[in-house]
């Protein structure tokens, strides 16, 4: 089998890096990151239920770093990628649908260009290695 590019490996890198902060951000602290996105709501629970799970992705970010060969990440590779599509296709519905403060915009659209980038890094990355 073919082991994955130096590149994905740096990819696999960022991507669980940026899945910690964030899932450090709503599982542990969510009360103050809430506050400091001035959130329209909040609700603990869903909070820290969406923290958990970026945190289980960066675990599954760790184990693909350490099987490292193509075949045996390709199947949730293809499920990170559309989990960030609709992921962002949420983010774009909500922006529109939801009154929010100029603070929370202001977040709101940093999520949003992040995980526009990581798909179209992503897509990109799953091509060349699919070659």
């Amino acid at each position: 089998m073919a082991e994955i590019s130096k590149r994905m490996k740096l990819l696999l890198i960022i991507h669980v890096i940026i899945a910690i902060i964030y899932g450090f951000l709503y599982l542990v602290i969510p009360e103050i990151f809430s506050k400091l996105i001035d959130a329209p709501a909040f609700d603990p629970h869903v909070w820290r239920l969406w923290g958990g799970m970026l945190i289980v992705l960066a675990i599954f970010g760790v184990l693909m770093i350490k099987r490292a060969e193509w075949e045996n990440i390709k199947l949730f590779w293809e499920f990170v990628i559309i989990w960030l599509i609709m992921v962002l296709i949420i983010d774009l519905v909500t922006l529109f649908a939801i009154s929010r403060s100029a603070t929370n915009i202001s977040s709101q659209l940093v999520d949003i260009i992040l995980v526009g980038v990581l798909i179209v890094v992503d897509i990109y990355f799953y091509m060349q290695e699919g070659q």
